[in-house]
């Protein structure tokens, strides 16, 4: 069986705070967020700044009705990485579903982390509010998920707290290690 093609692209690679403008026209101003496409299979690793463009993006696609699907991996939940969550327009559409993965974590899971996020005194939008369908996946080190042909594994790193990378892997197209900060 042959597997599918491997496609990446970046939509924000900043920390901690999103910097557009002319400056950052190379490289690009937005917090992290990455599209990685398998065949028809939608992976996005982070939630930051990046994620609004990525969006708006797909809302030409099946995602503008309400008709996609994707796989949405947090690294970690420091802001730059979930900062863009609420304003990803495709989460607002009836029809969509995306499975959140993040790590488990024994004081807050990924599902609270992005309510209090979205709490009427920090945005007008509660996460409860969107439309889509939002499925929460709670992460071990070593855990590996199967995404269609994509096997994605994840790892622990060192930071300040609780952090992720993910190893994707599509035989025999290759693999894509992300390792954020």
């Amino acid at each position: 069986m042959k597997g599918e093609s491997l496609k990446l692209k970046y939509y924000g690679t900043r920390g901690s705070l999103p910097v557009p403008g002319q400056d950052t026209v190379k490289y690009g101003g937005n917090t992290s967020c990455v599209k990685i496409t398998v065949g028809a299979t939608l992976i996005i690793l982070d939630g930051g700044s990046g994620l609004r463009v990525l969006g708006n993006e797909l809302l030409q696609s099946e995602f503008g009705y309400g008709q996609g699907t994707a796989h949405i991996f947090f690294s970690h939940a420091h802001w730059d990485h979930i900062n863009g969550f609420p304003f990803f327009s495709p989460a607002y559409i009836k029809g969509n579903r995306f499975v959140l993965y993040g790590e488990h974590n024994s004081s807050l899971s990924l599902r609270q982390i992005l309510s209090t996020q979205q709490n009427h005194v920090n945005f007008p939008v509660r996460l409860a509010d969107m439309s889509s369908s939002l499925e929460f996946v709670e992460l071990n080190a070593g855990e590996k998920i199967q995404c269609s042909d994509a096997l994605i594994s994840c790892f622990a790193l060192n930071h300040s707290v609780d952090t992720f990378s993910y190893c994707i892997e599509v035989k025999p197209s290759g693999k894509i290690d992300y390792v954020s900060d």
